[in-house]
């Protein structure tokens, strides 16, 4: 029926991929262009959305990547049913093609399994939610437990639509709220429901519980991200101090995994334990370990541990035998592996890799060059560096899983933030910013101080700049020297956070454009789906949440001044407890009004101002068309690639990742790096 034997196998991810090699191999593309993890994905991807190789390649039209996809694409089926095996999405796929062109069988398992049950039903894929139907109809005996508010997975597939239009499915269907919470407080679930009754497409219901009140929900509108930290870490260790909670009670969420820079800096400063879930530390992340190793090379040629990180990153063609024979040669010399790249023509063994290994050391060289023109400051150097190597074209040219290449840049571009951070406080003294003394709720102070941040030592140019950031930068990728204990603090992004619960939550970046995320604004479906994500973050919370936002804050290298973010905005303001530094004394506050009462009104004011976002600098290059300019279907001029239609353009981290066409041949790259002007 499906071209199978009773007997065939399932081949796992890595046959996958060797298969999709193969496949490429035989139609003469190369993985050079077309990375074959990219191609598995994109296969994977048509595969649960249940389009077959006829229907993708008629789909494909005269796209470039998608057409030589479903060259792949037919050739990988091919091979699958020659070797009598079936990949994972083959399993669902074709399971649900029996049971919908085999009414014997059909019936066969409709019969079989009388009682269906379906956990997290706001999760369902089409593939699954159509199985479900198959075996379901029949009969009608079917249960499904799920929540549409806590439906945050479209980018794996998930559809909302599904959950919402059960009752349609199935008519007569007993549906059953459950509404009350044993977790947490009601003052928390009253916020959640204020945030997510806004919401259109969803089912009625409103969370209650018989538990306590519950404190106020503190909201800490920060000067700046630093401050923002300061204010996270500061509180965290007061509670632990005080017996009020332990770290391991303690997490912080956040929208977007750049955010957790300036969090993970103030923990390991203030020595309180952390551990990020559902990701890497921001320093051991590839992407920013390669650009510091980068960075550790041209500032010391003799550092053989960079070299031989970044020889062949991005790939050049310098093998793992070839840095054996530099290192060898290089120990035998008692020189650096450098220096002896520097002269691989000297060497026989390097004579044939020479050029690519020349090219690598010269592109240092260069490096080192422009950095000794301290014609740059150090986030412009970094910027330099991150595009100059080729990292940002080989992140931008891999076809990941969808949002892969995004947090990566975005990761690349928090960097610049942190550079920009550091050449400010270590080329002149550190600016003292006002202490601000707070209340947590309980009577217990805390007292905010951002110059913590930045130790005192100052250089006059970026070469000496770039000296003191690695020697600080080395106490972070080493880790921290903390115990096995399980008392520490969960960093995560809400996404990691689900089905996940916490005495005290500190929920930060909360400001448009961050949270809701710069992508999610101009659809009203994805701003709906980010409203199920503030539900979700809110709810972790048992006893105490903290909604920190900033009123400046540096991200992604740029500095903004955005609004408060919208969903803070519809939560009953007697819920909330508002707090910040402060401020200038409003002219019309009244003789003898004490310093919180000041300070409250402050930021009441601050939450409903309209912030602006810092002007962007004009294009470096005469003629250069910004990130703003470009739109889909204009017609631009690459420097390198030539004539191109513009596809796609998609924000990222105050830049945008576009996709190209140049007379047939796709190419993705960041707007500010590319060079484009009007055709």
């Amino acid at each position: 029926m499906l071209g199978f034997t009773k007997n065939f196998s399932i081949i796992d991810t890595d046959d996958q991929q060797k298969l999709v090699k193969e496949a490429m191999k035989e139609l003469d593309i190369a993985d050079s262009q077309f990375k074959p993890k990219s191609v598995q994905n994109e296969i994977s991807n048509a595969k649960n959305k249940f389009i077959d190789v006829e229907e993708y390649s008629l789909l494909a039209g005269k796209e470039y990547f998608l057409s030589v996809v479903a060259r792949i694409y037919k050739r990988y089926q091919e091979k699958l049913i020659a070797n009598n095996a079936m990949d994972f999405d083959d399993i669902l796929v074709n399971m649900v093609k029996l049971l919908e062109n085999n009414p014997d069988i059909r019936e066969l398992y409709r019969n079989k399994f009388r009682y269906i049950m379906v956990d997290e039903y706001q999760d369902t894929n089409m593939p699954q939610y159509r199985a479900v139907m198959q075996l379901a109809s029949g009969n009608g005996n079917i249960c499904v437990v799920g929540d549409d508010d806590q439906s945050i997975y479209s980018f794996r597939g998930a559809d909302v639509r599904i959950i919402l239009k059960f009752e349609k499915d199935f008519p007569g269907a007993n549906v059953i709220k459950l509404e009350e919470n044993y977790r947490s407080t009601k003052t928390i679930l009253d916020a959640a429901n204020c945030v997510i009754a806004n919401n259109k497409k969803r089912k009625s219901k409103n969370l209650r519980t018989e538990g306590d009140q519950g404190e106020k929900i503190i909201v800490m509108n920060a000067d700046t991200s630093n401050g923002e930290a300061d204010f996270v870490g500061r509180t965290i260790k007061m509670m632990a101090d005080k017996g009020k909670f332990k770290y391991s009670d303690c997490a912080v969420l956040y929208r977007m995994n750049a955010l957790s820079r300036n969090i993970e800096t103030t923990l390991h400063n203030l020595g309180i334990p952390f551990r990020v879930y559902g990701g890497m530390r921001f320093y051991d992340r590839k992407e920013i370990k390669d650009i510091l190793a980068y960075l550790r090379l041209i500032n010391d040629p003799k550092d053989n541990i960079a070299f031989e990180r970044i020889i062949n990153v991005p790939k050049r063609g310098i093998g793992d035998t070839t840095i054996e024979k530099i290192r060898q040669y290089a120990l035998a010399d008692n020189i650096s592996m450098f220096e002896c790249a520097m002269h691989a023509v000297d060497y026989p063994e390097l004579v044939r890799s020479a050029s690519k290994i020349c090219s690598f050391t010269d592109l240092i060289n260069s490096m080192k060059d422009k950095l000794r023109e301290n014609e740059l400051d150090f986030a412009q150097f970094v910027d330099y560096v991150e595009n100059e190597s080729g990292i940002i074209e080989e992140i931008t040219e891999q076809r990941e899983k969808k949002g892969e290449i995004i947090d990566r840049v975005e990761n690349l571009k928090e960097l610049l933030s942190e550079a920009k951070e550091y050449d400010k406080a270590h080329r002149a003294e550190p600016v003292d910013m006002d202490s601000l003394e707070i209340d947590d709720g309980d009577g217990m102070p805390v007292e905010v101080d951002d110059d913590f941040f930045f130790d005192t030592a100052t250089a006059d140019t970026t070469e000496g700049i770039l000296g003191l950031y690695l020697e600080n930068a080395s106490l972070f990728t080493e880790g921290d020297d903390f115990d096995d204990s399980d008392d520490y603090v969960k960093l995560m992004s809400i996404h990691s956070a689900k089905g996940l619960e916490f005495g005290a939550v500190f929920l930060i970046g909360l400001e448009e454009g961050v949270f809701p995320s710069y992508r999610s604004v101009q659809s009203v479906e994805d701003t709906e789906e980010e409203r199920r994500l503030m539900y979700v973050a809110i709810t972790r919370a048992k006893k105490n949440l903290f909604m920190v936002l900033a009123r400046q804050r540096m991200l992604f290298g740029q500095t903004n001044c955005n609004q408060p973010s919208r969903f803070l905005k519809e939560i009953n303001p007697e819920l909330l407890y508002l707090m910040g530094s402060k401020r200038e004394t409003p002219k019309d506050v009244p003789q003898g009004e004490t310093n919180r009462e000041k300070s409250k009104k402050s930021i009441a004011s601050a939450m409903k101002s309209q912030f602006t976002k810092e002007k962007k600098p004009a294009a470096s290059r005469e003629g250069q068309l910004s990130p703003d300019d470009l739109i889909e279907g204009l017609r631009v001029v690459h420097p390198r690639f030539g004539e191109g239609v513009i596809l796609k353009v998609e924000p990222v981290g105050g830049d945008a990742l576009i996709t190209v066409d140049f007379d047939g041949m796709r190419k993705n790259m960041l707007a500010n790096a590319a060079g484009l002007k009007k055709a």
